[in-house]
């Protein structure tokens, strides 16, 4: 089994805050490539089509069972989406958390509460997105989440235009690192798409 991992050393000056970006590491993607569902919620989820009034139709049973695989996972997490305060509440978040801080510290970088909060909202919106796009994660998906999270918004929209493509692919890496721990069977997708985004990144 093959590996691709991505490296961030920019700092990120987000709201005030330095934030050193991590190392994404995910298994090889599957050999046939995922096909991401057709809307998007302004979180980078799935959401059902309008029709043709431009009322939105009721979702159909592959995405009510997406909404109903949703609360499981949040429950699952012990979070609720949406939510600013975030700490890790399970084995998983904390190994992601620790992880990740080992990384920043290691290269020179401070680590704090605020760094926690993004690591684990990056992670859970990116497992969100993952479940309302039924487990098919494209790179299409992929830019689709990233130009409509909010997050990734208040993380960049501080930086210089000239370096918003790059600090876009460290805040990405991060997102793709913590696929591995809190939703594993999606991350050799996100980690694939993330390699079509940012090809000279692999």
């Amino acid at each position: 089994m093959t590996t691709t991992r991505t490296c961030g050393a920019l700092l990120l000056a987000a709201a005030g805050l330095a934030v050193l970006t991590g190392c994404g590491t995910s298994s090889a993607p599957p050999s046939e490539t995922a096909a991401s569902s057709p809307g998007a919620s302004p979180d980078g989820g799935a959401s059902p089509e309008p029709d043709g009034d431009g009322a939105t139709s009721p979702p159909d049973d592959a995405f009510a069972d997406a909404f109903a695989e949703r609360e499981r996972f949040f429950a699952d997490q012990q979070q609720r989406p949406g939510v600013d305060e975030l700490v890790p509440r399970t084995e998983a978040q904390r190994a992601l958390v620790d992880a990740q801080q080992a990384w920043v510290e290691g290269n020179g970088g401070t680590w704090d509460a605020q760094s926690e909060r993004i690591t684990l909202a990056l992670a859970l919106d990116a497992c969100e997105t993952s479940i309302l796009n039924q487990h098919r994660v494209s790179a299409e998906t992929f830019r689709v989440h990233v130009a409509t999270s909010s997050l990734f918004m208040s993380l960049l929209e501080s930086l210089p235009e000239e370096q918003r493509a790059e600090g876009e692919a460290n805040v990405a890496s991060i997102m793709v690192f913590g696929t591995d721990y809190l939703c594993p069977d999606d991350a050799p997708q996100w980690q694939a798409a993330f390699d079509e985004v940012y090809p000279d990144r692999g």
